[in-house]
């Protein structure tokens, strides 16, 4: 009976066929998802680096397929928002352009030039995770400012002998505490 009933308080729409392993319902709600994502990627250009590097990591998360379109919006816009933001958005932004393949050399020498500016935080602030998301990024990129990648190992090294995951509690007076949403 509570299927009936959800069914008949929401609009029909066109079915696509159910992944293996997921319920309809589960797949509808991913449409709605992408479609809502989508339609805010072409908000981008109004967004502050804040909202723009939440939104990003979200689609990342969501593993949302991006097509031309949304890749030359991200790379029209993120580089006017990259010089005014955080090392959290700065990371979020190097992270995403490692992880959609983005070519755009003047986008990557804006992306990375950002986030070499903020190394110093990105490593000593940001989480093992934040600091890995990097190190792969600037892999991915073929992108190395001499100091930035030594400076990141050596805080991953630092993490990886403080605990492994953090456990030991010691992550948590890097800046974990509320700093991080700047």
């Amino acid at each position: 009976s509570s299927s009936s009933s959800s069914s008949s308080s929401s609009t029909p729409s066109p079915h696509p066929p159910p992944h293996p392993n997921t319920s309809p319902t589960a797949d509808l709600a991913d449409d709605v998802r992408i479609q809502i994502l989508k339609a805010s990627l072409r908000d981008l250009g109004q967004m502050n680096s804040a909202e723009a590097a939440l939104l990003l990591s979200t689609c990342l998360r969501a593993k949302l397929p991006l097509d031309d379109d949304d890749k030359a919006l991200i790379v029209r816009f993120i580089p006017l928002l990259a010089h005014q933001s955080g090392f959290v958005q700065c990371a979020a932004f190097l992270t995403t352009a490692a992880k959609l393949k983005i070519q755009n050399q003047d986008f990557l020498k804006t992306i990375c030039a950002a986030g070499y500016a903020a190394r110093t935080e990105i490593a000593t602030r940001g989480t093992s995770e934040m600091v890995g998301d990097c190190l792969f990024a600037l892999g991915k990129l073929d992108y190395f400012h001499p100091e930035f990648v030594p400076e990141l190992m050596h805080h991953a090294r630092e993490f990886a002998a403080g605990g492994g995951g953090g456990e030991s509690g010691e992550r948590g007076e890097r800046g974990e505490r509320g700093e991080r949403g700047e």
